[in-house]
Parts: C-alpha cells; sequence; structure tokens
C-alpha cells in the first residue's frame, strides 16, 4: 500500500484534528486527510524505496489534486454559516498549500495561488468577524501568512495570528508549530518558512502587546487595530 500507516493517522483523534468535527464538509475533509498522510509519510523523493513507489506518490498527489479542483464550492449554509466559511477557506488554503511549492514551474499556477490567497484572506476575515475560534483558524491563517510573502498582505495575517494565538494559548515557536502539526505539516517544506513567519509574529506583538494583549497605551487591542497594525508595518517596508 501507498501509506503504510494509513490505518494510524486515521484512527488517532487524540492527537490529530478531526476535519468533519471542525465544520470542514466530508469530501472536503477526506482530501484534507489524503494531503496530510501524504505530508506525514513523504517528505523528500529519498523517502521512497524505488522508483515505482515515487511513481505511486506522484500519481496519489495529482489525483488527490485533481479531486481537490474538481469539488464544487461550499454552499452557503445560513443556518451555520462557520462551517461555509471554514470549508471554503480548506479549499482556498490546500491549492496555497500544496500548488505554491509549484509556482515558476510550467505550467504555472502562481495566479490561481494569488487568487486563493486573496480569497483565504476574506474567508478568514469572515469567519473573525464571527467571532469563530475554529480549531483550524490558526493554520489557516499561517498557510496565508506563508503564502503572501514579499506582499502587503503579510502583514495582515502576521497581525491577526497574533491574537489568535493569545487566544489559543500559544505563546512560543514549538508551541504554534506543535499546533499546526496536529492539521496538516510537511516538515521538509514547512519547518523553515513558518519559523520566519513567527519571527515576525512575535516581533510585532513585543512592539505593539505585552503579554494581556494590551497595546502601549494600555487598552486592549482589537482586530480593527490589528489591521491598522499591518497597514502601518506596510507604510515602514515601504
Amino acid at each position: 500500500t501507498l501509506f503504510p500507516y494509513t490505518t494510524l493517522f486515521r484512527s488517532d483523534p487524540q492527537y490529530y484534528i478531526d476535519f468533519p468535527s471542525c465544520g470542514v464538509e466530508p469530501a472536503y475533509a477526506e482530501v484534507m486527510m489524503d494531503i496530510r498522510l501524504l505530508a506525514k509519510c513523504y517528505q523528500t523523493a529519498a523517502d521512497c524505496s524505488s522508483a515505482r513507489e515515487y511513481q505511486s506518490v506522484l500519481t496519489f498527489l495529482c489525483s488527490t489534486l485533481q479531486r481537490l479542483l474538481s469539488l464544487p464550492m461550499p454552499v452557503m449554509d445560513l443556518g451555520n454559516l462557520e462551517a461555509t466559511f471554514v470549508t471554503q477557506a480548506c479549499r482556498h488554503a490546500l491549492i496555497v498549500h500544496v500548488f505554491a511549492q509549484w509556482s515558476g514551474h510550467q505550467p504555472d499556477p502562481a495566479l490561481m495561488v494569488s487568487n486563493a490567497r486573496h480569497d483565504l484572506q476574506t474567508a478568514c476575515r469572515t469567519l473573525m468577524n464571527l467571532g469563530s475560534r475554529n480549531p483550524l483558524l490558526l493554520w489557516l491563517m499561517a498557510v496565508g501568512g506563508v503564502g503572501a510573502i514579499g506582499t502587503p498582505e503579510r502583514k495582515w495575517f502576521v497581525g491577526h495570528m497574533a491574537v489568535l494565538m493569545s487566544d489559543f494559548g500559544i505563546s512560543t515557536w514549538l508551541g504554534l508549530r506543535d499546533a499546526l502539526k496536529r492539521i496538516i505539516w510537511h516538515e521538509f517544506q514547512d519547518e523553515k518558512t513558518h519559523k520566519v513567519l513567527w519571527e515576525e509574529i512575535a516581533l510585532i506583538v513585543d512592539n505593539n502587546v505585552g503579554t494581556t494583549g494590551t497595546g502601549q497605551d494600555g487598552k486592549t487591542l482589537g482586530l480593527s487595530d490589528w489591521d491598522e497594525i499591518g497597514r502601518a508595518s506596510c507604510r515602514e517596508r515601504v
């Protein structure tokens, strides 16, 4: 079999986040599970014991991505808006997380990745406006932040991640990494990029807030404040 430990990873709810319980629609949850398994079992081509196994891994990845892109956009459920936007955000995040690695190669997915990143930001903003503290939200924001490197949107993701980490009780790089590993984590691909993201988060927190989540003037910082912090940081870089 392609994944010798598939059963183990599928049946360990005590460690791995269960996607359906977070509101992700079943079809999208299945794709996320497959990408999680792929990222866990295969870091580089060296993890394959043969050319045949490597080909099987690539075939599995391509078929999984084909399934992702062929799935219809989640239908708006007015009775459960959070679940709708969580599923939408997961779709966009998966595109950014996987396809961004192939940007610059033909056929170049850069435009699709850029559009997905903007849609991911919109979905995340909606979730936060709904007051969501979904367990997947931190991963969604991290994917957006890493994917937005070199763009003005980077600071938006960084600033709002600082608020989320405080809400989730995370204050260290190891705490953030462990939280992301429970969702989807590709060690070879994600370690360096997410460490840089964490350093930017820590810098903004140190400059603007203390451990109580208040600004230098002692007032509590809300989402609109973090939007302004992000815009100000972008202006400083220009």
